[in-house]
């Protein structure tokens, strides 16, 4: 018999298992994943800021687990995302804000000329 239903007689013993405290839960999944990474550290770590790290985290580039609140990245996804090659920068082909901004002032400026 379990802890849980020697002092709650009728509790569902899967449930018993399943409720794990977070300190027991962190160092679990601390043995299992190399170590584990408070999410508040990365942006000083990558050099990134907050946001960008959550839109990694979002893309799944990370492998993240909540544990009493709080967001813990695996130490093996944060070795894996310094291992790979990132580009830096934007993609060529989109053009930024500014160069669509000038081609929107020349394209109106040519009409006009045009016109008269």
């Amino acid at each position: 018999m379990r802890a849980a239903q020697a002092e709650f007689p009728g509790f569902p013993e899967e449930t018993a298992e399943r409720t794990e405290s977070a300190l027991a839960l962190y160092l679990r999944l601390s043995r299992e994943s190399g170590g584990l990474i408070p999410q508040s550290m990365l942006p000083g770590a990558l050099g990134l800021s907050s946001a960008r790290v959550c839109d990694f985290i979002s893309e799944k580039r990370f492998h993240v687990h909540q544990i009493g609140g709080k967001n813990f990245v695996t130490a093996d996804s944060f070795e894996a995302f310094l291992l790979a090659e990132r580009k830096a920068g934007r993609p060529l082909n989109n053009p930024t804000v500014k160069q669509m901004a000038k081609a929107t002032g020349d394209f109106l400026a040519d009409n006009r000329k045009s016109k008269k």
